[in-house]
């Protein structure tokens, strides 16, 4: 949830800031528009890289709590093998 969160007022905070940016600057209104455009492409790009990095992390996390799962799953399973023996 922090992560949505996190990356939402990312996304909101810049894209105020370029659209503030670029209306305060002193251009006509062609070079606004290609302004915007590649600020948006930056602002996508960024966004993509964001996303990315979010994405390997969660991958990762998860991925650790399986193998933690798995190896205490084993041991439990050991320890209830060895008591049925007794």
């Amino acid at each position: 949830m922090e992560a949505k969160n996190l990356i939402g007022g990312m996304l909101v905070g810049t894209a105020i800031g370029v659209a503030v940016g670029v209306l305060f600057a002193p251009t006509s209104g062609k070079q606004a528009r290609k302004k915007i455009v590649g600020k948006s492409n930056d602002v996508i790009a960024d966004l993509k890289n964001t996303l990315q990095s979010t994405l390997d992390s969660l991958r990762s996390e998860y991925n650790n709590g399986v193998d933690h799962t798995t190896k205490r799953s084993k041991e439990v399973i050991s320890k209830i093998g060895q008591q049925a023996k007794v």
